[in-house]
């Protein structure tokens, strides 16, 4: 592996081999160990794919619903794509479109976050809330009762 030096640190130059950060035998050097590089066109980095986000700037939870809001969007990353693609299917959980795409959850929070910004998906935190006393919810609950008491 070609290195060179930068101030005190030794930083390993672009191209050069990285191990597959697992437990299995690329960590341990064995023979047939799985190798990368960092020109390897299939492997994306997560920073690359939030392109450099680190936290996700809407509030959002494992089980924050997603829904597409029906507006066009503009060139999308494959990853903010697909994640467009499939809430516009159906309106899906953050861990369940994290699931599908095999991405990280926080990861998944950051590209839903910025299709929140682009206003492709709706925003979680301004749906209105509903309150349990209501007399439209207190009717919903008694119908639901009283059919369970029939069967």
């Amino acid at each position: 592996m070609r290195e060179s030096i930068r101030g005190a640190m030794r930083v390993p130059e672009w191209g050069s081999a990285l191990p597959v950060p697992t437990l299995g035998p690329a960590m341990s050097g064995e023979p047939g160990a799985v190798w990368i590089t960092q020109r390897d066109p299939e492997v994306l980095r997560p920073y690359m794919l939030t392109m450099g986000g680190t936290r996700p700037r809407h509030p959002m939870r494992y089980d924050t619903v997603l829904n597409a809001t029906g507006r066009r969007s503009g060139a999308l990353q494959p990853e903010a794509a697909t994640t467009l693609d499939l809430c516009r299917q159906r309106a899906r959980t953050v861990v369940e479109v994290a699931g599908l795409l095999r991405l990280p959850v926080l990861v998944t929070k950051i590209i839903a976050s910025g299709l929140i910004d682009q206003g492709v998906l709706a925003d979680p935190a301004e749906r209105p809330p509903t309150d349990p006393h209501s007399p439209h919810n207190l009717r919903h609950l008694l119908d639901g009762l009283q059919a369970l008491e029939v069967s």
